[in-house]
């Protein structure tokens, strides 16, 4: 998916070029974080950092900038930017839900806001063409964005597990979420 916007923005080079960056850079700071985080948390761990989820996560962030770059290019940048909170609040709320005992309904009630404001704001940036085909190319392109959210979200729930310990592994969410942040920030820095 995350090939496909970046083909339909225009940005294989982008793409090319992130996906070394992630594969080189990303294990280092997994690693590294993960290590001085949950040394801190638990003094004398004596753990080491193995497989390849925290750069797993990376690339989800990458398709979240991905998304963006594509509305970006096809709309504008404030529409870019009128999506980006919406999702990654949404996001965020998705992992609070998982994490929080109860219903946070103070937390939900903030994100919601928050989503409500950006696409209060994401309303007043869509100019609506008028053409005899808007209303499928409307249709595809809103079924589109809304599959790579729905994608996101799916992600989400495999990188944070309410169940940390499974079979007697433990899923590391400091290295996903590590990884997940990285993701962006380097894509975004590569871009």
């Amino acid at each position: 998916m995350t090939y496909l916007l970046s083909w339909q923005a225009g940005q294989r080079r982008w793409f090319r070029r992130t996906v070394v960056v992630l594969v080189v850079v990303v294990p280092a700071l997994v690693t590294s974080t993960s290590y001085l985080v949950l040394t801190s948390l638990q003094p004398g761990l004596a753990g080491a950092e193995r497989g390849f989820s925290g750069v797993a996560a990376g690339f989800v962030g990458f398709l979240f900038v991905a998304l963006l770059v594509w509305l970006e290019r096809r709309y504008s940048r404030a529409v870019a930017w009128s999506v980006s909170p919406m999702v990654f609040i949404g996001l965020l709320l998705e992992i609070a839900v998982i994490y929080a005992s109860g219903v946070p309904v103070t937390i939900i009630g903030l994100g919601l806001v928050g989503i409500a404001l950006s696409g209060w704001q994401l309303v007043g940036e869509i100019v609506l063409p008028v053409v005899g085909d808007f209303q499928s190319d409307a249709v595809l392109e809103v079924g589109f964005v809304g599959f790579t959210i729905v994608l996101l979200g799916l992600f989400v729930l495999l990188l944070f597990p309410a169940e940390l310990v499974q079979e007697g592994t433990t899923t590391n969410i400091v290295g996903h979420g590590v990884g997940f942040v990285c993701g962006m920030v380097l894509s975004g820095l590569s871009y």
